[in-house]
């Protein structure tokens, strides 16, 4: 991961809007987003399954066996996709030498440069403050012992409005 983060550095060279604007940088979204759920797979098999092998109840190690089969089986096809995806990131340009002609998204990252734009700044302070009234709603609930649903509902009713 330490060598891949170095050469990610290294084709995108700071232009980091590139990771969401080229070719090159979808990919290396994709192909990250796989190896995230190749690790969560394998740290579920670490804490879960393997010592399921260590009981004494050949059932639960039975048990055990048959979801690592069936995780494993499917975080090999994932690997496969990984390594594929390597493979297409290897023959492809560059972030840092791709053009960006027309940025396909609505909006820029970089917040200096549009700051001055009332609608940009009402968007931002507006999305602070629903965050931090679902992070409030939440912590609430936390004290009041509510149930999960009971808790995650309001503040994903911030969240959702302040997608609107």
């Amino acid at each position: 991961m330490a060598t891949g983060l170095i050469i990610t550095y290294r084709m995108v060279d700071s232009s980091y809007g590139a990771l969401v604007s080229t070719n090159y940088g979808w990919l290396l979204d994709a192909k990250i987003g796989l190896l995230a759920v190749v690790l969560v797979i394998a740290s579920r098999a670490r804490s879960t399954w393997l010592p399921l092998f260590a009981q004494r109840d050949s059932s639960l190690a039975m048990a055990g066996g048959r979801r690592l089969r069936k995780w494993v089986s499917f975080e090999f096809v994932l690997a496969l996709g990984i390594v594929l995806l390597a493979t297409v990131v290897a023959n492809t340009v560059p972030a840092k030498h791709a053009i960006i002609q027309n940025w396909p998204y609505p909006f820029r990252f970089s917040l200096a440069a549009t700051w001055g734009d009332p609608t940009v700044m009402t968007r931002v302070w507006s999305g602070l403050a629903l965050l931090f009234i679902a992070i409030g709603a939440t912590a609430y609930g936390r004290i009041k012992h509510w149930d999960k649903k009971r808790r995650i509902g309001p503040a994903g009713a911030a969240c959702a409005g302040g997608r609107a």
